[in-house]
């Protein structure tokens, strides 16, 4: 019986050795054990998971105000500087067409053809003087200045009455039709200098503005466990996390991130003493704890073995490496029997 005994014994504990990671097992009554044993109770938060959306800054370039403001005062004065060339361009065009009515009498009095030959000269001096609305009786027949036509149809009847009538109107038009001046050189040299003084301002400047939006996966604090004994099941540890004290640009309050993750020299400052973050093998409850919580408060699964009595009949199994029971009494106790 006792090789029978000491083969099982050995076979178990070479099992044990083979065996995958068993982790560490939350029981009620050994958790409590343990609070009442050294009179403290745990840190412990449950954690949650959140999507969070963000959009990180980037550096971008932008014109600067002083070169916008000179650009604007340029184009303004483009603007103007175009404006009164185009009216100069009117006015001249204008100036141009009347002095052709002029020269279109002076042909039509010059001439030795008969007065049916010549007559479209002053056809055309009438048709440009109504363009332009002046109230000049150059010529007047059934299909233009049709009101004037009895008037005409006089002055026409006496070749030196209309001779006379025309040249009337040559010196009309010369007192009245006046070559109009460019004032557009002064804007021109107003143009020239803001476009020198545009090239000695700084035209960029960086700054950091929005740029492509992402979104994660993060891991934050939600509840603190007022009883961690409430807390029953297997256990594994995932891996050593700080928390986030205040809300940053680009993680929330209370976030965790990886303690390798982050620089020491910002630890103070910025983030919590590095904690443990512990999941639930079946629930895949997750809860932050102290780095030594496990070791403390729970039962490490792979520290046990289990002891066959001589008569085969019952298994007890037993935490070999714990330190902080006193006594087989409390032992007894946080094992519930």
């Amino acid at each position: 019986m006792k090789l029978f005994i000491l083969y099982c014994f050995a076979s178990l504990i070479s099992f044990a050795c083979f065996s995958q990671n068993l982790g560490y097992e939350l029981n009620k009554f050994y958790t409590q054990a343990v609070i009442n044993e050294t009179d403290k109770v745990p840190y412990m938060y449950s954690v949650k998971k959140e999507h969070v959306s963000f959009e990180k800054k980037e550096k971008q370039k932008r014109e600067t105000k002083p070169y916008l403001d000179a650009l604007l005062q340029l184009e303004k004065l483009v603007k103007d500087s175009t404006n009164v060339s185009n009216n100069y361009a009117e006015k001249l065009e204008r100036f141009n067409q009347l002095n052709k009515v002029k020269t279109l009498i002076d042909n039509f009095l010059n001439s030795k053809k008969p007065f049916e030959s010549k007559k479209e000269k002053l056809v055309e001096a009438q048709k440009i003087a109504n363009s332009y609305k002046q109230d000049l009786l150059i010529y007047a027949d059934d299909r233009i200045n049709t009101e004037n036509k009895s008037k005409f149809f006089v002055l026409k009847l006496k070749s030196l009455d209309l001779k006379i009538h025309l040249k009337k109107i040559i010196w009309k038009v010369d007192n009245t039709n006046k070559k109009p001046e460019n004032n557009n050189n002064e804007n021109f040299k107003n143009i020239e200098k803001y476009r020198n003084d545009l090239k000695s301002i700084k035209r960029f400047e960086y700054y950091y503005g929005p740029g492509k939006k992402s979104s994660r996966n993060a891991l934050v604090i939600n509840k603190k466990i007022e009883k961690p004994e409430t807390v029953t099941g297997n256990f594994e540890a995932i891996n050593d996390y700080v928390y986030v004290k205040t809300k940053t640009k680009w993680h929330l309050s209370n976030e965790l991130i990886l303690y390798k993750k982050i620089k020491k020299n910002a630890q103070k400052d910025i983030f919590s003493p590095s904690k443990k973050l512990i999941k639930n093998v079946s629930t895949q409850e997750l809860y932050l704890v102290d780095l030594d919580f496990l070791e403390t408060y729970a039962i490490d699964l792979n520290k046990k073995e289990t002891l066959i009595t001589q008569n085969d009949t019952e298994t007890i199994e037993v935490d070999k490496t714990d330190q902080i029971f006193r006594s087989m009494k409390s032992k007894k106790k946080a094992l519930g029997e």
